[in-house]
């Protein structure tokens, strides 16, 4: 019992990754999508220790400032989102292309990865290294594909919506889990029950995060149709 109360991010990214697995498992169409989407959630985990005392300390199985918990959260808020977008009407018929994934996911990550490095050496607060790859990746993705916003629309949305209920859900099971978060700065602070700085955040990762995929994965929104409309 005291590993369950003692490891809450452990158990929080633990059981959410096992529920983007069943996601993948019974999504027949969208299976290969959200697998990918999950994959490419894992290499930005690598940042984690920089926000070690400047966003938050979680207290990990290994202790230190990476574990497995980072990798699990990576695959669980990237699987989950692209599931969530699947479920839209408009997006739930897309046809993605698997063959430029990887080559267009590091011509996007790379530039996101080497501001957010620039920022932790230029002693950049927690809420700063949160949002700068985000930030950094959007806008290359403006340039690159602005038809894409569609992506950005919804994502930012529907994560929103999906972060503070996950959230809720184990500050409920585990009231001490707030604590972990950085409360000396303000993006530490609760708002509606969860930090400030994850709200944030998750607008910035629902609005850059689809959009960012459906590129990678060259997908389009299916066109509204005058049936679609009735």
């Amino acid at each position: 019992m005291s590993a369950l109360r003692n490891y809450p991010y452990f158990w929080m990214t633990a059981t959410g990754a096992f529920a983007v697995a069943i996601m993948i498992a019974t999504s027949r169409r969208h299976r290969k999508a959200i697998l990918f989407s999950a994959l490419a959630g894992l290499p930005p985990a690598m940042f984690s220790p920089a926000f070690e005392g400047r966003y938050w300390s979680p207290r990990r199985l290994l202790g230190g400032g990476l574990g497995i918990e980072d990798f699990l959260c990576g695959f669980m808020v990237a699987g989950m989102l692209w599931w969530a977008i699947c479920l839209l009407p408009r997006f739930g018929r897309m046809e993605p292309d698997f063959s430029r994934f990887w080559s267009r996911y590091w011509l996007v990550a790379l530039p996101a990865i080497a501001a957010s490095n620039g920022a932790y050496f230029a002693d950049a607060d927690g809420l700063t290294l949160a949002l700068i790859g985000p930030a950094v990746a959007a806008a290359i993705l403006v340039f690159l594909a602005p038809s894409l916003w569609r992506f950005s629309a919804a994502g930012l949305a529907a994560f929103l919506a999906l972060w503070w209920i996950n959230l809720k859900l184990y500050f409920m099971a585990w009231p001490h889990f707030p604590g972990s978060w950085n409360q000396g700065v303000w993006f530490g602070r609760s708002v509606a029950g969860v930090p400030v700085g994850e709200l944030l955040w998750a607008v910035a990762f629902g609005a850059c995060w689809p959009a960012f995929m459906a590129w990678c994965m060259d997908a389009k929104p299916a066109p509204i149709t005058s049936a679609a409309r009735r």
